[in-house]
């Protein structure tokens, strides 16, 4: 609890009168523990990840103005945060650790629903919010990249402006707004 205070995080949107609550399952476990099991080929990953599942859930259901904390982010790249968190500071709680992960993606969350987009072509297939699409667009925008309408709609244009992109940073020129370009566009 004193970790989350000193972080600067909210340890809980519900919680008793003095914000205490209960964490419960692998949320428990101390980072330097957690990182050594993921050496193991039978390392509690998965567990983890129903955990930070169940987590971001119950978090989107609860969070004030919230519809998803974490948009278009896929269950095993949060835990990758959540490691790369725990690399930081080992004494952590994993609780913590995905609190701080959250916190930092505030920004990021989608407010309210938004519509999904499948995208595919033969260089591979990426789901995706409108929302974040239309977040992607507008910062190709600002770069000089893009000039059509801030829509959230894939077309030639966005295609084009994304391919543009990935090559200025050395990404795989696919066209295609997936997990990294995402991450090195609004992350």
């Amino acid at each position: 609890m004193l970790l989350a205070l000193a972080a600067g995080i909210s340890p809980a949107i519900a919680a008793d009168g003095q914000k205490n609550f209960n964490t419960r399952g692998i949320g428990t476990v101390v980072c330097t523990d957690y990182l050594e099991s993921r050496k193991s080929a039978n390392g509690p990953d998965y567990i983890l990840r129903s955990w930070i599942n169940g987590y971001i859930t119950a978090r989107n259901e609860l969070g004030d103005g919230t519809y998803d904390v974490a948009p278009d982010w896929q269950v095993h790249h949060i835990a990758g945060a959540v490691g790369h968190i725990c690399g930081q500071d080992g004494t952590l709680p994993i609780s913590t650790a995905l609190q701080i992960f959250v916190r930092d993606m505030d920004s990021h969350k989608l407010a309210k629903k938004s519509g999904r987009l499948e995208i595919q072509d033969e260089s591979g297939r990426v789901e995706i919010y409108v929302e974040t699409l239309a977040r992607i667009q507008k910062k190709l925008s600002e770069a000089d990249l893009y000039t059509g309408s801030l829509d959230g709609q894939y077309g030639p244009q966005t295609k084009s402006a994304i391919k543009a992109f990935q090559e200025s940073v050395g990404l795989a020129s696919t066209g295609l707004p997936d997990a990294r370009t995402r991450a090195r566009l609004l992350y």
